[in-house]
């Protein structure tokens, strides 16, 4: 059954717009705070970044009254690792929120869920710590963990599509009062299985086309493996995919301006500081060739699709907002910037220089002076996926130069220049031998380091592993990923 719902259209009315822009008038401390997690929502696909179709109109509205950076790096191209960086300030290899195991060489013969170590600072708990009242919607599965779950005064976790969680929230204003808030709300639309109402597909998919014609491979596993890139539907599903993925967009942006407005009519939202951002994003057979070449396709579940499986920007390069009191408006950041210093930078924004230090939020780097004109404090950008005992890398230098590390030795390391290709196309690492080496070197010594400071987390119990299963993350071949995690 398809969602129904109003027309998209920009929440921001003009008196919203005059509050936004007279935020340097606003209290140093806001009275709520409102964090919008946006499942596998990769950049490029917003026109709020420039993308050509009308997907995020109300992102653009945010935007305009805050601060977009143009080049965040998530620490993670899946879940569970990302969020807990954005959480605790540390990358993947240090906090342990990873799946381990997956083969006899390893100490856990099965593929084994790791959160983080429950004794780490997280951004929940310290917002309470800060006088918050704190709320959390989490609609992906995977993240029903203690450690997720800690420093909540109320949190659900389970399957809910945008319009849920939007009401969830809207719940929680009503019955907050004047006490300040603190919202995490985590967004799965965009995560398969992709079911935009019928008004954002009409948006989005081509004269004529029958909404129903990919249902039979609604999910990434139809054309997952190298060899069902030459199939004669790949290129009709790969369109069909792409466009669903758009309607889902819009759908999801529409539910966002849905709560701004929910808040502006509260006359809550001058004095609410929002963050909007992305665990990962999704590959649409991006770099499906360059895989083919380079991966070892008999170890590797997927090529050219879904997320976690590689570290190409697609997937790591998300969108990240902010907008509110004390936030520049209609500025944008050029600099390269890593999502884990969130936290960081939320508390600066919230209590002043002295907030990042208070919060210990582990290696979380505040981006405020950056927001205000000045270079990023922090030149290199690491990100890291550790499933079933695969360990993927990739490190950015100041220069822009990107390696990506080979999981075996089947395969090969890569070489980018990310300010003149972006895309990643040339492999740049027969011509820059050396630059490669360091690179490697740097990145091995720094993920060896992290790993000894590691203080290992909770395992997942019965019911964590089945939704790892379910979702594809164990290597099951039977399974269909069509549950909402990861």
């Amino acid at each position: 059954m398809r969602r129904t719902g109003g027309a998209i259209r920009p929440f921001l009315t003009l008196a919203a717009a005059a509050l936004f822009a007279a935020c340097s008038q606003a209290r140093e401390k806001p009275h709520g705070v409102v964090f919008l997690m946006l499942d596998t929502v990769r950049a490029d696909r917003l026109s709020a970044y420039g993308y050509d179709r009308p997907t995020t109109p109300n992102l653009e509205a945010l935007a305009r009254r805050g601060t977009l950076f143009e080049q965040p790096q998530s620490a993670s191209s899946w879940t569970v690792p990302a969020v807990a960086s954005v959480f605790t300030g540390l990358l993947p290899s240090e906090h342990g929120a990873i799946i381990e195991g997956g083969g006899p060489d390893h100490d856990f013969p099965s593929p084994t869920y790791f959160g983080f170590h429950e004794d780490l600072p997280s951004l929940p708990r310290q917002m309470r710590a800060s006088g918050y009242r704190t709320f959390g919607r989490i609609a992906n599965i995977l993240m029903g963990l203690d450690c997720f779950r800690a420093g909540f005064d109320r949190v659900v976790v389970g399957d809910a599509n945008a319009a849920r969680v939007v009401d969830w929230a809207v719940e929680r204003l009503d019955e907050v009062g004047d006490d300040p808030f603190f919202f995490y709300l985590h967004f799965m639309d965009t995560h398969v299985p992709l079911e935009p109402p019928d008004e954002c597909l009409e948006i989005f998919l081509p004269d004529g086309t029958n909404p129903d014609a990919g249902a039979e491979a609604s999910t990434w596993s139809e054309y997952k493996k190298a060899e069902d890139l030459e199939s004669g539907s790949f290129r009709d599903f790969r369109a069909w995919k792409r466009d669903f993925y758009d309607a889902s967009l819009a759908y999801l942006d529409r539910e966002i301006g849905r709560l701004f407005g929910e808040l502006e009519s509260r006359g809550m939202l001058d004095d609410t500081l929002i963050v909007v951002t992305a665990d990962h994003g999704e590959e649409f057979w991006d770099h499906a060739e360059i895989q083919r070449e380079c991966y070892d396709t008999s170890i590797k579940e997927y090529v050219g699709c879904s997320h976690g499986h590689t570290m190409f920007q697609e997937l790591l390069r998300v969108p990240l907002i902010l907008a509110g009191p004390n936030v520049k408006a209609g500025f944008r950041v050029e600099e390269r910037v890593r999502v884990l210093d969130i936290g960081a930078t939320l508390f600066e924004l919230m209590e002043g220089p002295r907030g990042p230090r208070r919060a210990g939020l582990g290696e979380s780097v505040s981006l405020v002076s950056v927001m205000r004109g000045g270079r990023p404090k922090v030149e290199r950008f690491l990100s890291e996926s550790i499933t079933r005992g695969h360990e993927l890398k990739s490190v950015v230098d100041a220069d822009g130069y990107k390696l990506i590390r080979a999981m075996h030795d089947s395969e090969r390391d890569l070489l980018f220049h990310l300010g003149e290709d972006p895309g990643e196309v040339e492999d740049l690492l027969a011509r820059e031998p050396e630059r490669g080496k360091q690179l490697r070197e740097l990145l091995d010594a720094r993920v060896q380091l992290m790993g000894a400071r590691r203080k290992r987390g909770a395992v997942a119990g019965e019911e964590g592993t089945k939704a790892l299963k379910d979702l594809g993350y164990t290597g099951d071949d039977e399974s269909s990923g069509e549950g909402r995690g990861g």
